[in-house]
């Protein structure tokens, strides 16, 4: 199973990593044990380092967490290429991205928490779902996962 997670999804992940059984973190788990696929693009992953070098998430998320975070997006992740543009779609630009790089990524779903990228339910036969929805469908416990200061 192929995914894409949105930025606010990692985001929400970081910025709850003390509560091990957050669906944020879940999903984070769930990759590292291999129950699907991340896909993601050097624009995604763009966005997403631009978005955590923002004073908010600096005062947040330790310099460990992020290296920790970005070896894991390393280790697990599968970059695609942006071979298709997609304009216009999502109320946002960077939303487009999101959309585009799950239909480069031939991805089986897009997992965000953005309102309005919901309210679209799906592009290109891709089903835009929740984090929640994720949990669901990936239907498994992950191994526990250890306290920050053991990795």
């Amino acid at each position: 199973m192929r995914a894409v997670l949105d930025t606010n999804v990692f985001v929400a992940g970081l910025l709850s990593l003390p509560h091990a059984s957050s669906t944020p973190v879940l999903l984070i788990r769930h990759l590292v044990d291999g129950l699907y696929t991340l896909i993601i693009s050097d624009a995604l992953l763009g966005e997403l380092r631009h978005t955590l070098r923002k004073p908010y998430f600096q005062r947040r998320i330790s310099t460990a967490t992020l290296n920790w975070f970005f070896g894991l997006i390393d280790d697990f992740a599968t970059i695609v290429p942006l071979t298709s543009a997609v304009i216009g779609i999502a109320s946002h630009a960077e939303d487009d991205l999101v959309l585009a790089t799950a239909l480069c990524g031939r991805a089986d779903f897009l997992v965000t928490g953005d309102r309005q990228l919901l309210k679209l339910e799906q592009f290109q036969g891709i089903p835009i779902i929740t984090p929640r929805q994720m949990l669901d469908i990936l239907g498994q416990s992950p191994r526990p996962w250890p306290h920050l200061s053991e990795r």
